[in-house]
């Protein structure tokens, strides 16, 4: 798009089924050279349920994320949230960002209101330990083969298998995930070690030095609730839920 950011702002606030404009991340309070453009758009109606738009305004990548006005009336009468759900994140959002309009009054109220609790759900909490057990013991076992085919593909597994102990480290206790810059702040505060495991990672120059990061960071990442899986384990899995511990008797009568 050519048109200015301050062109575009005022186009959409003046636009009749736009009730509410807020921006959000680094556009709300610190842009710099560097930043993408983020807003969030609230209508009267989304008959197409837009969800998203990314384009570009004056060389600079933007998003527009899209919600309705009946969405945050929800959020109003909300008394918790799931916060990785996209209720959580337009949530988080509205608390965070600048309201730049507001003819309902809801994102006021909203930011006024005393925080609602965000939530990981059980059974996403159980979809995140299942994968990195499951990637774990994927990469022990290519580990171990010594072949060189084997190697390969656990060289770029390795780095999938790394990404997803970061995302757990949140889901397992309970954290929101809102993006890699503030996971690098929270855990800064919370995990040194974590952050210490990753860097000794990514500056491994050898497999073996990758591997011995990665379990670093795997035992630092699991917890007492979500543990290491032992050899005896029994992980039942059904779809769509997932884990499902009720299975394992089930299991055990069909082994009998």
């Amino acid at each position: 798009m050519r048109i200015t950011l301050q062109t575009l702002t005022t186009r959409l606030t003046a636009t009749p089924n736009v009730a509410g404009l807020v921006a959000i991340g680094s556009t709300a309070h610190h842009r710099h050279a560097h930043s993408d453009i983020d807003f969030l758009v609230i209508l009267y109606g989304n008959p197409d349920r837009l969800r998203s738009i990314y384009t570009f305004v004056t060389g600079t990548f933007a998003e527009f994320f899209f919600c309705n006005v009946a969405t945050l009336r929800r959020l109003l009468n909300s008394r918790s949230l799931c916060a990785n759900e996209w209720d959580g994140t337009l949530y988080s959002w509205i608390r965070a960002g600048t309201v730049l309009l507001d003819r309902t009054g809801h994102l006021a109220r909203l930011k006024a209101a005393r925080p609602l609790p965000l939530l990981v759900p059980t059974p996403e909490a159980r979809a995140a330990w299942t994968r990195i057990n499951y990637m774990r013991v994927e990469n022990e076992r290519y580990f171990r083969s010594q072949l060189r085919g084997y190697h390969g593909a656990l060289t770029l597994q390795l780095g999938v298998a790394v990404s997803d102990l970061v995302t757990a480290y949140f889901q397992l206790r309970g954290l929101p995930w809102r993006g890699e810059r503030e996971a690098l702040l929270t855990l800064r505060h919370r995990s040194p070690a974590l952050l210490s495991a990753l860097g000794q990672y990514s500056q491994a120059s050898t497999l073996p030095r990758r591997m011995a990061a990665y379990r670093r960071a795997f035992s630092i990442v699991v917890t007492k609730r979500y543990p290491r899986w032992a050899r005896e384990l029994i992980v039942p899995m059904v779809s769509p839920e997932g884990y499902s511990p009720r299975l394992r008797r089930y299991w055990r009568q069909l082994t009998a």
